[in-house]
């Protein structure tokens, strides 16, 4: 099962040495709408992206940055559980981790967004939303059917 997460990072990416290799540990939340509950609740993702060119660590430093809006896609994934400072914390590590879409918050507006080919048409709506997090839910007596 292959698994997609786009999300707007609310701190920079964890960057740490693995050997050889440069990893940079990104944490991702969706918000959804829980029907049982009756409240807006998140899921968390967390998964870390490795290289071992500097100029893919140059480039990953600028962009896993606060603010950016990015899309992982993984093989699958694997649920954690581990206890927290508030109690038990659920997380879904994404297995095989790739960065497919970087959209780039910006202090400086003369930089243009970072984009790896991915069309603007089937994305720009989503990251509008999550920019503004103005991310709607509709409810189960929503739906027509």
């Amino acid at each position: 099962m292959s698994i997609s997460v786009t999300s707007k990072l609310n701190d920079n990416a964890r960057e740490f040495k693995a050997g050889e290799s440069t990893g940079f540990g990104l944490r991702l939340g969706v918000k959804f709408y829980n029907n049982q509950t009756r409240a807006d609740e998140w899921t968390n993702y967390e998964c870390a992206i490795f290289t071992r060119t500097d100029n893919q660590a140059n480039y990953y430093r600028q962009a896993l940055v606060k603010g950016s809006v990015v899309e992982v896609s993984g093989s699958g994934c694997w649920i954690k559980t581990f206890e927290g400072k508030n109690g038990t914390v659920n997380t879904i590590s994404i297995l095989d981790p790739k960065l497919g879409y970087v959209y780039r918050a910006q202090s400086d507006q003369s930089q243009p967004p970072v984009d790896n080919g991915l069309n603007e048409h089937g994305t720009a709506n989503m990251i509008r939303a999550l920019l503004s997090q103005q991310v709607t839910a509709f409810h189960e007596d929503d739906i027509p059917f």
